[in-house]
Formats: structure tokens, C-alpha cells, sequence
């Protein structure tokens, strides 16, 4: 024996209202004919560019293209003068470096043997003896400084 089912009776659905649909819309007051011409004439107003308004804009525009103009200028000289400063940092660094190079080169060069051999055979220079040889203690200084003769 076959079972007949029943429809699933559908209950109506209960409207829900949201944010973004308007509510039952009003009727809008009758207003007099006076009241609309005022209002008509304050859209217009408000909706009209009188002359000083456009060459108070013309001003503000022209104001504010000066000030863009003098941005992008500044921009551009500190672009220019941060190239300028990383150049002559290179160029430093090069003379840095060719300078040590040749202060290595000179200090190489430099024989103390020959200049020893030349001040005691050439000049007849000698060495200074233990009894030629007077010692101070300068304190707080680094260096003596000799104002007059020593005495013995």
C-alpha cells in the first residue's frame, strides 16, 4: 500500500526591512505656490558661479600650480645635488686611496741603513754617549720644551 505524503505547507514570509531600502515613503506636504518659487530660486542660487567665485577659484588654481611647479623644482635639485654629493664622495675615496698608495711608496723607498751610513761617514755625525744624555720628567705634557741652555 502506497504512503501519500503530505506538501510541506509554506508559511509566509515575514518582509524584512534593510538599511539601504527606503521605508514607506511619505506624501510631501502641499506647500503654497510662494514658498516653491522661493525655494526654486535658492536651488538656483546656490547652484550659480557668480564672477568673484570663479576668479577666486582662478587664483586658488593658479596659487596652487605655483607651489607644484616649486615642489617638483625643489625634488628635482635635491635629486641632482644627492648625485653631486655621491660623485665627489667617489672621487674622495680615489684620491684617498692613490694617496696612501704613494705615502706607502715614499715610506717604502726610504733605505734608514743609508741614511745612518751617510750621517756618520759623510757628516761625521756619532752616536750620543750615556753621560751626553739628560733626562727630565715633563709632567703631565707629552714633550720638554727647551727655553734656555742646560747647564752641566
Amino acid at each position: 500500500m502506497a504512503v501519500k505524503r503530505k506538501k510541506p505547507v509554506r508559511q509566509p514570509q515575514k518582509q524584512e526591512s534593510h538599511f539601504w531600502e527606503e521605508s514607506v515613503t511619505r506624501k510631501a506636504p502641499q506647500r503654497s505656490a510662494d514658498v516653491r518659487v522661493a525655494i526654486r530660486r535658492n536651488r538656483k542660487k546656490a547652484a550659480y558661479m557668480n564672477l568673484g567665485y570663479a576668479v577666486f577659484m582662478l587664483v586658488l588654481l593658479g596659487l596652487m600650480m605655483i607651489a607644484l611647479v616649486g615642489y617638483i623644482t625643489l625634488q628635482s635639485d635635491i635629486t641632482k645635488a644627492i648625485s653631486r654629493i655621491s660623485s665627489l664622495e667617489y672621487q674622495l675615496a680615489e684620491k684617498k686611496s692613490t694617496n696612501d698608495e704613494n705615502y706607502n711608496e715614499i715610506m717604502n723607498s726610504i733605505d734608514l741603513d743609508e741614511i745612518r751610513d751617510y750621517a756618520i761617514n759623510v757628516l761625521g755625525m756619532q752616536y750620543a754617549t750615556d753621560d751626553q744624555v739628560i733626562t727630565y720628567s715633563s709632567g703631565t705634557e707629552e714633550y720638554v720644551h727647551q727655553v734656555s741652555e742646560v747647564g752641566e
